[in-house]
């Protein structure tokens, strides 16, 4: 097909482990990190992702300095997207106006306290009121000058562009937790609209606090037990809460077959639905038609690209 697009590298940082490998053997073996205890809370069933060596992936070890869990993780996983489909620095370069970058950031960098903790604890009272002239006076001081560079949304695609040269089209997508499958389809988009030959695309994830595993809670979009965790069934009562990180590489077939590259798979379709609360939908039944009218708006779209 003209202008196909096709999935040519994968990197991923997850509890299963570093890289596409560590995956594939855990997911063929039924291997699980998250620890099957009948305990409810925080500690007993959140996924954190193995300690590794991350000067290893990113070329610019100073930058380490300012960086929060989040970025290292992105910058990592597109590094290994890299290593995953023989994409070379120099490559990336002679074309970096033609490569695009789209990530989508959870929600834990926005909503967590902890990376301000330092500067809010000081200034609590003793009826454990929080004393906002105090925390304008002199809390805000109790934090490092670049704290705030770590915890903007955009960080991580800024830091991935600058590691790789990358100076195309560069946006981040936040969504929650459909951020990921929402950068991958816009960037799909991207190429098939022509306007670039290669896109890196995927989301990232930071450490799960114990204030946002709360707020989710509250929300009713994460589990308190592994046991009460089913991907795509009725009976989930939430997601399983975890650190990570996973970025593809989107290029044009004709690009991945100048490379010599072997794609993963070709991405044929794609469509964005938006519901304006789902609070308004007090059972799954009710985002049946929502998902019928987007699986429909996808088919057209191919359908109108395949005749143009």
């Amino acid at each position: 097909m003209e202008n196909a697009v096709v999935i040519s590298g994968i990197g991923i940082l997850s509890p299963l482990g570093i890289g596409l490998e560590d995956h594939i053997t855990a997911l063929k073996d039924g291997k699980s990190t998250l620890r099957a205890s009948d305990k409810s809370g925080f500690a007993n069933n959140i996924g954190s992702v193995p300690d590794f060596n991350p000067g290893k992936y990113i070329q610019n070890r100073k930058s380490l300095k300012f960086l929060s869990r989040q970025n290292i993780f992105g910058c990592t996983a597109a590094e290994l997207a890299k290593l995953d489909t023989d994409l070379s620095l120099e490559e990336i370069k002679k074309q970096s106006q033609a490569t695009t970058l789209i990530v989508g950031s959870g929600f834990t960098h926005s909503l967590s306290l902890k990376p301000v903790s330092e500067a809010i604890i000081p200034c609590v009272d003793e009826d454990g009121c929080l004393d906002y002239n105090k925390l304008g006076d002199t809390g805000y001081r109790m934090l490092p000058p670049l704290w705030i560079l770590g915890r903007l949304p955009n960080t991580t695609a800024g830091q991935i562009s600058i590691q790789n040269g990358i100076k195309g089209l560069n946006y981040t997508v936040v969504n929650g937790i459909n951020s990921g499958i929402v950068a991958i389809g816009e960037a799909f988009l991207v190429l098939r609209h022509q306007r670039a030959v290669r896109a890196f695309c995927g989301a990232v994830e930071d450490a799960i606090s114990p204030d946002v595993f709360c707020l989710m809670l509250d929300e009713g979009v994460i589990s308190e037990s592994i046991h009460e965790s089913y991907p795509f069934s009725v009976k989930s009562k939430g997601f399983i809460g975890s650190e990570g990180a996973a970025i593809l590489i989107l290029e044009t077939e004709q690009e991945a077959k100048e490379r010599g590259a072997k794609p993963y798979a070709e991405i044929i379709g794609y469509s964005n639905f938006y519901i304006p609360d789902r609070a308004d939908f007090n059972c799954s039944e009710s985002l049946i038609p929502h998902f019928e009218k987007c699986m429909v708006k996808a088919l057209d779209h191919q359908a109108f690209l395949q005749m143009t």
